[in-house]
């Protein structure tokens, strides 16, 4: 009988190759965060004895560096960074790392002795020019405030100052903006700071200057004795107990670093994030910190 061939169905044809998917400059913002969470590495468990002390010191790089990346490509600071959550609790080697390193940290960013010669200086300078503004009031005297004060500044800090006249007399308003703009042109023409700028309509009055002698930045106020009270109060709680300096210092320079220290951009202040450390200590159990305004917050304690 005559054979009959069976004919193959014909071959499928191949798919065509995927096109990658196109990169999308805009990405939704939890896109975003997902990728970020997916990047960060694997560090040391808290928890795994010495050797993740040790291996601290090369993973903490790793996370700082990322999260950089992060507010560098995003236009606020804190957007698409992941919520860390509480995690285990360190042990003593982890611990005493992590302080170690911080201490180390800190002491390199104190200010010497030349930093305090130059800010006395720069004073004396500026309390000349004021005095010679301030004919109708006598005995006004430039104050430091903020991080000089309070023993919180780094070397190069801005220094920070307000004209305060005896026995709390305020200023008008009116005299306080002409006081600004007469002070900008006393500093202009004494030829010794590269910027002057006056600022006599905002709603605190002020001149910024940068010294060339020193190269220190500083702003004058008038008649704001609210920042002085709050500067010699934050200097109270730093000589409380040592750790609370450190820790202060720590975190403001850890938010200035990551520029989430400057509130005409949205973020908290210097000065608040000092406040929120305070109160972090004022609330361990036992406290290490009390409350100077309650005067039955009595107990310290030195060992916790």
């Amino acid at each position: 009988p005559e054979r009959r061939t069976q004919q193959q169905p014909p071959a499928a044809a191949a798919p065509p190759p995927q096109q990658p998917a196109p990169i999308h400059h805009h990405a939704r913002p939890h896109e975003q965060r997902r990728k970020l969470s997916n990047a960060l590495p694997n560090g040391p468990h808290p928890s795994c004895g010495p050797s993740g002390a040790a291996a601290a010191a090369t993973y903490l790089p790793q996370v700082v560096q990322i999260a950089e990346q992060a507010r560098m490509s995003m236009q606020r600071p804190n957007a698409g960074l992941r919520r860390v959550g509480s995690g285990p609790t360190p042990n003593a080697g982890y611990r005493a790392a992590l302080d170690q390193q911080v201490s180390a940290n800190v002491m390199e960013l104190q200010p010497g002795t030349a930093d305090a010669t130059a800010r006395a200086d720069l004073l004396a300078r500026l309390q000349t020019l004021a005095e010679a503004v301030c004919t109708n009031y006598p005995g006004a005297r430039l104050q430091a405030f903020g991080s000089s004060v309070s023993g919180l500044h780094s070397s190069g800090a801005d220094l920070d100052l307000s004209l305060v006249l005896p026995g709390d007399v305020d200023i008008p308003d009116a005299a306080q903006r002409a006081m600004v703009s007469e002070l900008a042109l006393k500093l202009e023409a004494s030829c010794q700071y590269s910027s002057v700028i006056a600022r006599p309509k905002a709603r605190v009055p002020i001149v910024a200057l940068h010294d060339s002698a020193s190269g220190l930045k500083s702003d004058i106020c008038m008649c704001n004795r609210l920042a002085l009270l709050n500067s010699r109060l934050l200097r109270c709680y730093m000589e409380i107990d040592p750790r609370a300096p450190v820790l202060c210092f720590a975190v403001k320079h850890w938010a200035k670093q990551r520029g989430i220290n400057e509130p005409y951009k949205g973020s908290p202040s210097s000065y608040a994030w000092a406040l929120m450390a305070i109160h972090f200590l004022q609330t361990r159990q036992p406290p290490v910190l009390p409350c100077l305004q309650d005067r039955k917050s009595t107990r310290l304690n030195s060992s916790h």
